[in-house]
């Protein structure tokens, strides 16, 4: 009866909990209504279930031949049905709704420009969730699936070791038809430092010997506006997806190291790279080179990212 009780109650907060998060404007439509069917599909069943047994223990009839409770045990069972497809039709939905992203990038005559690389962020997230780059063809840069949304990108050039052409805005992804074009106006600027974390096979944790550099780095950085962009690459062993995940712990691993030399995370921004971006390919020492972080210290007005 204990359990019974602790399942009600986690049923019924999931629910007040999902009510919460959607009048904060914490979650979307589809994943109110599938933590909110979920937590009343959960209270109903154990409700039921507490219903029916205690019928049983007190002698009375058969539940479904007492008038008196049939109705509200019915209507627990109706209730538990109804939370249980309205969480899978949002499950469903939230998986729907998903589209490819293909960004063309332009001039401002028109012209489809080549070499930028498009990094694409969700709101409040200092995490690239999205990258593309632009290579040949009409200027297109293919970003993976994201689902429907705002977002932010940041869309840049490198010219040289310490400088860069950059712009940032916002794009909706609606529906499953989404060609964004971005005109490229942007402004150079300057890379005020850089440092480099590298990283054994398959691993993510900083090595020691790397660790004063990016106190150097915090300590030079601290008091003046700036902010930091963290890459995360990888050699090319292992697979796609793999390798865009262990570019992205990296990435972390070396953010949370420069908090801990008390630089803020809203001052850093995180990209896996994944393999995408050797430095050198084959043999053992280039892949040494490519699994790293690396770490340039920009303008601090430079990226305003979307909250």
């Amino acid at each position: 009866m204990k359990n019974q009780k602790v399942a009600i109650l986690t049923g019924a907060g999931t629910v007040i909990g999902a009510i919460a998060g959607a009048a904060l404007g914490k979650l979307d439509g589809p994943s109110f209504w599938a933590i909110a069917g979920i937590g009343v599909a959960v209270a109903s069943i154990v409700g039921a279930c507490i219903l029916r047994r205690s019928s049983k223990r007190c002698g009375q009839l058969p539940l479904w031949k007492a008038p008196e409770r049939k109705v509200l045990f019915w209507a627990l069972v109706f209730l538990a049905l109804l939370g249980g497809s309205a969480a899978t039709l949002a499950v469903v939905t939230v998986f729907k709704s998903r589209a490819q992203l293909d960004m063309q990038v332009v001039d401002p005559q028109g012209v489809p420009l080549h070499g930028i690389e498009v990094n694409v962020f969700a709101v409040g997230s200092r995490h690239s969730v999205g990258y593309g780059r632009v290579t040949f063809g009409d200027g297109t840069a293919t970003i993976s699936e994201l689902p429907f949304g705002k977002y932010g990108y940041v869309a840049f050039r490198i010219l040289s070791t310490n400088e860069l052409e950059l712009m940032d805005g916002r794009i909706d992804i609606e529906n499953n038809r989404n060609i964004k074009k971005i005109v490229f106006k942007p402004r150079v600027v300057q890379v005020l430092r850089r440092a480099e974390v590298r990283f054994e096979t398959g691993e993510s944790n900083i090595e020691k010997a790397f660790l004063p550099d990016l106190n150097q780095m915090v300590n030079m950085v601290i008091g003046i506006d700036s902010i930091v962009l963290l890459h995360g690459h990888c050699d090319e062993t292992g697979g796609e997806q793999r390798n865009d995940y262990l570019g992205s712990l990296r990435a972390k691993e070396v953010c949370k190291a420069l908090k801990g030399y008390n630089l803020p995370r809203s001052r850093t921004i995180m990209i896996s790279y994944g393999r995408r971006k050797p430095v050198k390919r084959g043999g053992p020492l280039s892949n040494e080179e490519n699994r790293r972080t690396q770490c340039l210290v920009l303008p601090g007005d430079c990226i305003q990212l979307p909250r």
